[in-house]
């Protein structure tokens, strides 16, 4: 892989969100069986995958809705750390 390849995240079609409360959430995924909790911003970041995007623009995104987000490197981390933590059994993933 190139590192100029840029790289866009888009939520699994399978995979179901259920709100838990109006701080974490539930995913599951039927085809593993499998499941996780997501927090707050997690539950943003995963509605705005309903398309894919890269962690740029979901950081574009979160800045839009967020107010006190920390520095802008701090974020992108976060988001990284977790796009990293889905995987490919949450998430799929796409190059250009």
């Amino acid at each position: 892989m190139c590192s100029d390849t840029i790289l866009r995240y888009q939520a699994q079609p399978v995979v179901s969100l259920r709100i838990e409360t109006e701080n974490d959430a539930l995913l599951y995924n039927p085809d593993t069986d499998n499941s996780t909790i997501i927090n707050k911003i997690g539950i943003l970041i995963w509605q705005y995958l309903e398309n894919p995007h890269t962690e740029e623009e979901i950081y574009e995104h979160l800045k839009s809705r967020c107010t006190g987000l920390p520095h802008k490197e701090e974020v992108l981390q976060d988001i990284h750390e977790f796009i990293i933590g889905l995987g490919d059994e949450y998430l799929c993933r796409f190059d250009e």
